[in-house]
């Protein structure tokens, strides 16, 4: 993929686009001027042409961002006044590159291809979709490598929608660089003909209608002046007008003029900023299409693979891409060098209800990158669409036979067909399903979770998304103004909770019992209080190693024991309430303190549909609004070093810990900053590091591994009941395992920016804080035992049945508890967040191992008894620091 400084035209090159005549013109013009490709002719409503000088750069950079508004840049040339080509019949494109503010020269075929398409609108209740000019056959007859299901194509042949071709015999003349710093491109398809074919393309029967509102656009690279790679997909939306002054052409003469009301006349479902919000930069066959708006043109209606049978269409592919590991019949493309593509595994990171992530034309819906057709998502409904995740769906057939309806195969119609039965086109989709019945009932992004065994079996349901919370639900935010210790050395925290971003005081509890501290709400958030305290001979960690927390329930209604117990006072003026732990104090040598707030439940009771029922068992909890959990550096202490942010994870996962059929920590561990409080150097399991640095990076660098990352696997047996850990993998038959080897990361794995803050990754915001780090336990206790599903979740670090010295506590608390035995296993701090990812070989010496460069150059430790590992220093920043050679952020290309 293409590093994200490229992808933004406007800093590495801007591109203008004219689409010029289809014509076939005589005579000359009145200045006479020769543009490359004929006679300028002036046309009766364009402007002059005016090419008596170079295009200047400086008129057109200034403001005119195309990465925001790409159709600025094609719309420059005709603004400017450049001529319309004026040779016969193919259709020409004038366009200039600019690049580094300069006219960019020497362009080859090779930098550029072209596509076409027009758009068509829908009928019977369709939607209107782009339909390509230009399409090649795929041939698995001809291509014996290709191959589908079961080792043979499902298909002999395929018709696809491509680019123009380039034919050798127009090398010379296809692509023309103007002295008035201009490229010409002439097509090689003859987009009027429908009955062309030539260059192993065809029209495919498509009829050129010059009132349609048509597309063009190109995939383009070039190399600027720093010797960058520039990727871009500049497009430009327009109608072509006929002329009839200086035209012979007996079919008609036409130019290009920009649409006069883009919101209507075009089609743009969804803008590719919201799809690098994950994938960084989206980039695909061989990382030159980039644009969304590109990729459409191509993958239209008919399109289709011929290995594998699957329809290529955008919304079919895209949807059953990202709806992969949900469906029922899978989704796989066998695409370049007869590679298989199978998407079936692929998990989206957030709801997949969500589908307001990539498509939005609803401000209040958190979208920030609408688009004009942005809510067709639940406007427009088809078969086509919906089908493309609800894939159990077979629209020919009546209802009741057979075929599911839902991703959910618990609810009693899922296997009863579409339940408005057969249905030969779209034209009642709309009917039974309502824009507010599709965006505010079926698709709200809630998790119902269950927990526990029959009968006592406890459902919640968990709110992902804020902007599209259900009728009658609330939003509810924490506010820490201040954390302190008081005289007596206790924890003080001064907050408030917000209730849809207002002011909402606590009820006054009666009780003990009392369980809500708002009404029509049950529960309450937990507050910690996080700090550091000398271990394995560091007086001042730059860690977390230790905290206390207490429920705030239990204080406010008096229910708390005496260690957890505390005093509540307030509100102030402002609504603020101070709580202090009077059961716990922090000791007088801990450093770091931080209060942290969050990490419990408040469940809303009275969402209708979502109704809190625990009287009887089954349960239901309620609706968790998951509030985002919140915290603060007290007074006269210094914080955590910088290291995630919570709303650069949320770009991918939209609600930290929550998805469409599960949940983490019940989507209630959600601030990446105090993943560091429980998650600290001390924690391991099954072999793994358990610390905050190593399993992120393990989760998510999961599919760069040499490893597989195992840790916490997941075994089901044939019914799909996950197992304990104990039990015998010879007592379950037809088991399966789930584990985080199998995820893929969508964006680029080595741009740490996406999770983390600048300078939390490389030490550039913290670097003093280095030599403070803990070691982190890597393997405590003893192994499971091998052959029972534990012993899969086991690192191949350790070995199964194995005591690593004594299991130690993860929350030492006291100097005393952080006397960490001996006999466990642990890593240096920096190599076991480099090991996350880095677990194979050297980049620079592939004979020689990451572990053995991190022991032998870098005196770290993987994997040694914490008694050898303390005696060595571990020295990664010495070439690796922020201002040596090799520093952290250049060497992983930011």
């Amino acid at each position: 993929m293409v590093n994200s400084r490229y992808s933004s035209i406007i800093r590495s090159g801007l591109v203008a686009l004219f689409v010029a005549a289809l014509a076939g013109c005589g005579g000359g013009g009145s200045d006479g001027v020769d543009d490359g490709g004929g006679v300028v002719v002036p046309v009766t409503g364009l402007p002059s042409p005016d090419v008596s000088a170079p295009v200047s750069a400086a008129a057109v950079v200034a403001g005119n961002d195309t990465a925001t508004s790409p159709t600025v840049a094609f719309s420059v040339l005709q603004n400017a006044g450049l001529p319309i080509a004026s040779t016969a019949s193919p259709l020409k494109v004038n366009f200039t590159v600019f690049s580094n503010g300069a006219v960019k020269t020497g362009l080859a075929l090779s930098n550029v291809s072209f596509a076409i398409a027009k758009l068509v609108p829908g009928t019977n209740g369709a939607p209107d979709q782009w339909v390509n000019y230009i399409y090649r056959t795929e041939s698995t007859a001809s291509a014996p490598n290709n191959v589908g299901p079961d080792g043979e194509p499902v298909l002999a042949s395929a018709l696809q929608a491509t680019t123009d071709a380039k034919p050798t015999a127009m090398a010379a003349t296809q692509l023309v660089y103007n002295s008035q710093g201009y490229y010409t491109y002439t097509f090689a398809t003859d987009i009027r003909d429908p009955a062309f074919v030539g260059n192993n393309l065809t029209t495919n029967g498509v009829t050129f209608e010059p009132t349609r509102t048509h597309r063009i656009a190109i995939q383009l690279s070039y190399t600027n002046t720093a010797g960058e790679t520039v990727r871009v997909n500049p497009y430009y939306d327009f109608k072509f007008v006929a002329y009839t002054e200086g035209c012979t052409n007996a079919d008609g003469c036409y130019y290009a003029v920009p649409l006069t009301n883009p919101a209507t006349e075009t089609r743009i479902m969804a803008d590719v900023k919201s799809c690098n919000t994950c994938h960084n930069n989206l980039a695909l066959h061989g990382g030159g299409r980039v644009d969304v708006q590109f990729c459409v043109m191509c993958h239209t209606e008919g399109t289709v693979d011929a290995n594998s049978g699957n329809m290529l269409d955008m919304r079919n592919m895209v949807h059953k891409i990202h709806a992969g590991h949900m469906l029922k019949y899978g989704y796989s493309i066998w695409g370049y060098g007869s590679t298989e593509h199978d998407y079936s595994h692929v998990g989206f990171p957030q709801d997949l209800r969500n589908c307001n992530k990539c498509h939005s034309n609803t401000p209040a819906e958190g979208n920030p990158y609408q688009t004009a057709q942005g809510d067709n998502w639940k406007a427009v409904p088809s078969r086509r669409a919906c089908g493309s995740c609800h894939d159990g769906i077979d629209f020919t057939k009546p209802f009741g036979d057979g075929n599911g309806t839902t991703l959910n195969p618990d609810l009693p119609w899922a296997t009863y067909g579409h339940v408005g039965g057969e249905q030969a086109d779209d034209s009642q989709c709309a009917t039974c399903h309502s824009a507010a019945a599709i965006g505010g009932v079926y698709h709200i992004p809630v998790t119902a979770a269950v927990s526990g065994t029959a009968p006592a079996l406890t459902t919640t349901y968990y709110a992902a998304n804020d902007n599209r919370l259900p009728a009658g639900a609330h939003t509810v935010d924490y506010d820490i103004q201040s954390v302190s210790i008081n005289g007596s050395r206790n924890p003080v925290m001064v907050f408030r909770i917000l209730q849809d971003g207002a002011r909402m005081d606590l009820n006054t509890a009666t009780s003990t019992s009392d369980t809500a501290i708002w009404s029509g709400f049950y529960g309450a958030p937990s507050i910690y209080f996080a700090y550091s305290i000398p271990q394995d001979g560091v007086a001042t960690p730059a860690d977390f190693n230790a905290y206390v927390n207490t429920s705030l329930l239990g204080i406010w209604n008096g229910s708390g024991t005496t260690t957890n117990a505390g005093t509540l006072t307030g509100p102030d003026s402002n609504g603020y309430y101070t709580v202090t732990m009077t059961g716990r104090t922090i000791p007088a040598d801990a450093s770091l303190l931080t209060g942290a707030m969050g990490y419990a439940a408040m469940y809303q009771t009275n969402v209708p549909g979502y109704e809190r029922t625990c009287g009887t068992a089954p349960c239901v909890n309620g609706l968790n609004v998951t509030a985002e959990d919140k915290s603060k550096a007290a007074t006269g202490f210094t914080a955590r070093r910088i290291t995630a942010e919570a709303d650069r994870c949320n770009n991918c996962h939209g609600k930290l810990g929550l998805f469409t059929e599960t949940t983490f920590h019940s989507g209630q561990r959600n601030d990446p900053k105090m993943c560091a409080m429980c998650h600290n150097p001390n924690r391991s399991s099954s072999g793994w590091s358990a610390d905050s640095t190593a399993f992120v990076h393990g989760i998510h660098g999961a599919s760069k591994r040499t490893v597989s990352y195992n840790w916490h696997s997941t075994v089901y047996d044939a019914a799909g009941v996950s197992q304990s850990s104990s039990t015998l993998l010879s007592a379950i038959p037809g088991y399966t395992v789930s584990k985080f080897g199998d995820i893929g990361f969508p964006g680029i794995l080595s741009n740490c920016e996406n999770c983390h803050a600048p300078g939390g990754y490389d030490f550039s915001a913290g670097l003093s804080q280095v030599q403070n780090r803990l070691h982190r336990t890597a393997a405590q206790g003893t192994m499971a035992a091998a052959g029972t599903v534990g012993s899969l979740s086991l690192s191949p670090y350790v070995t199964a049945g194995t005591a690593y010295g004594t299991a130690s506590t993860s929350n030492c608390n006291s100097v005393a508890n952080c006397n960490q035995p001996n006999g466990n296993l642990v890593n240096s701090p920096i190599a076991n967040a480099c090991f996350g990812c880095h677990d194979g070989q050297t980049t620079a010496d592939p004979s020689l191992s990451v572990e053995a460069h991190i022991e032998s150059n870098g005196g770290g430790s993987i994997y040694l008894d914490r008694a050898t590992a303390l005696t060595k220093q571990e020295s990664c920043m010495l070439c690796h620091g922020p201002t040596q050679l090799v520093p952290i952020k250049s060497s992983h290309g930011l």
